[in-house]
């Protein structure tokens, strides 16, 4: 009885005042944040197996990267001649995932303590995963990219070809680009990667490959793409965080 007289006493202030509202929300999405985080340590304990080996694969591609990077080193005088990173990276653990909605969500366990902030991008090694959109002082919120509205401009090798990419809404491994050039050369198997045109993502992130293409409306084409990145499995991610958005934000303001 006191149980539920208590629940009712925190709904009637919830509901009368809107900051009451923001604390008792943000207590409780701090509170279900910690449960989700127990279940998928839980979790990721029983699926050790097949988790040590999707990570000895990814520091098979890290080791190989790092190989292409140290010949390119060899054959430059100074370092300015291979590139200088725009992106720092935080990698975060995937306390809860919905695939299943039209506007999907991920839950990880990194916050503001973390240097995390609204409006940075998440991503994999296999593709784009998403904005954050919500932030408490450990965990974040992301909108998927499996999500109505989410948008990424895409460029397709090796032709360079680019358009704004989403999810159809329906098969969580299938997108679409849109307004592809008629005049481009698009093939079936032809590698899709991010375009860079923003400073939310790196350049040249895979996201998928090419299925097929159809001419829309006699002037561009709209390209479906099979991703890389399984939605569903995602154990962890990368919060890239540009050092440039600063800058272009500045830019921004003043243009307005």
């Amino acid at each position: 009885m006191f149980l539920i007289l208590e629940a009712a006493s925190i709904l009637l202030v919830a509901n009368n005042g809107v900051v009451q509202r923001f604390r008792i929300m943000g207590g409780l999405r701090e509170m279900q944040a910690f449960f989700w985080e127990k279940n998928r340590r839980l979790n990721l304990f029983l699926d050790y197996r097949s988790e040590n080996e999707r990570l000895t694969e990814e520091n098979t591609s890290l080791k190989n990267e790092l190989s292409r990077y140290r010949t390119l080193l060899a054959d430059s005088d100074t370092l300015s001649d291979i590139c200088y990173p725009e992106f720092t990276f935080v990698r975060a653990n995937v306390v809860k995932s919905f695939t299943d909605r039209q506007t999907n969500t991920i839950t990880i366990d990194r916050g503001r303590r973390h240097g995390i902030k609204v409006g940075m991008g998440v991503v994999t090694e296999n593709g784009i995963i998403g904005i954050v959109n919500a932030v408490s002082e450990r965990y974040s919120q992301v909108v998927s990219f499996l999500s109505k509205g989410q948008t990424v401009s895409a460029r397709i090798k090796p032709s360079g070809a680019f358009g704004p990419m989403n999810w159809t809404g329906t098969d969580r491994r299938t997108a679409l680009m849109h307004e592809v050039s008629i005049h481009s050369e698009v093939a079936p198997g032809d590698t899709v990667v991010s375009s860079g045109f923003s400073s939310i993502y790196p350049a040249g992130i895979p996201l998928g490959t090419v299925v097929s293409s159809d001419i829309l409306n006699g002037s561009a084409l709209e390209v479906k793409v099979r991703l890389f990145e399984d939605f569903g499995t995602i154990h962890t991610v990368y919060v890239a965080r540009s050092s440039r958005v600063d800058e272009i934000n500045e830019v921004q303001e003043i243009v307005k």
